[in-house]
């Protein structure tokens, strides 16, 4: 399914996007193209673990090649790319990637990039992807669905993407959740959640084992 060298997708949109990675993220080391695209073609382009940047960072191609069915009051999300980190030590070749314990984050980010086209709806940050049995994403986790958040890695600037004069795709980043975690923002909202994430330092750089802020929460 996949190739490392080539892609079918927007060149404009390509282009756009890595633009804005590069100036806001880094260099583009290497871009996960995508050989059979349904709905949309989602690339996803890898920066490397750096000295200023120690995680890898993950960022897709191609959400924002449809719009998203959004109500008029959120008209600037109609456009949207994804992004999440990994660790520094996280293996990003395609032999790992047979593992499913190393596959699930770039799995969950593009599948959570065709979720709204796919299902004629919207996300935007704050709202969740849920898998409908809320079964663990691989055995060295039990996070099981995704939140889009307000990237904490890049700054307030980078986290609009320009695609020309009149238009633009808000860059989310997803954040893995348990079960748990789900169930509190269903029954909160989101702000609850977000605010002890921002509490306890947690942001998209992936650890699979985390602690499990609403397993905390309610024990205090």
């Amino acid at each position: 399914m996949w190739n490392f060298f080539k892609s079918s997708g927007d060149v404009d949109l390509i282009e756009a996007v890595g633009d804005h990675i590069e100036k806001y993220i880094g260099k583009i080391d290497t871009v996960l193209h995508e050989k059979v695209s349904p709905t949309i073609h989602v690339d996803v382009n890898v920066v490397f673990a750096s000295a200023t940047r120690p995680y890898h960072t993950l960022i897709t191609s191609g959400m924002a090649e449809l719009p998203m069915a959004v109500p008029r009051e959120v008209e600037d999300g109609r456009f949207a790319e994804l992004m999440i980190c990994l660790p520094k030590e996280w293996p990003i070749d395609p032999e790992h990637f047979k593992d499913e314990n190393y596959w699930w984050p770039i799995r969950q980010l593009k599948s959570a990039a065709r979720f709204p086209h796919d299902n004629k709806t919207w996300v935007y940050g704050g709202h969740t992807i849920i898998n409908s049995d809320e079964k663990a994403f691989a055995s060295g986790t039990q996070m099981c669905c995704v939140a889009l958040t307000e990237p904490r890695t890049i700054p307030k600037e980078g986290r609009v993407i320009a695609l020309g004069k009149k238009k633009h795709a808000r860059l989310w980043a997803l954040m893995p959740l348990y079960r748990e975690e789900l169930h509190w923002k269903l029954q909160d909202g989101f702000d609850p959640l977000q605010q002890s994430f921002d509490h306890l330092g947690i942001n998209e750089v992936l650890d699979p084992k985390r602690v499990n802020v609403a397993v905390q929460h309610h024990q205090q």
